[in-house]
């Protein structure tokens, strides 16, 4: 499960770091406004976003916009 937002991510550990690339994005979630199905392409296989207007967690079971699936309500 992610940690922390990709803007967090970015504030304190920075992309200078070796192997940075490959730790942002298994410790960082996505975030859109809305539902991020079919409007939002997830940045890797097994991704998470979280949807800033309703407070929903998304996974993203395939590496498609449409992949999205939401796991709360």
């Amino acid at each position: 499960m992610p940690v922390m937002s990709e803007a967090e991510f970015d504030a304190k550990i920075g992309n200078d770091q070796v192997g940075s690339a490959f730790l942002k994005a298994r410790l960082t979630y996505q975030t859109y406004a809305g539902d991020p199905t079919n409007n939002l392409t997830p940045k890797h296989l097994y991704a998470y976003c979280v949807d800033t207007t309703n407070g929903s967690l998304y996974w993203a079971g395939t590496a498609a916009s449409s992949g999205w699936k939401k796991l709360n309500n």
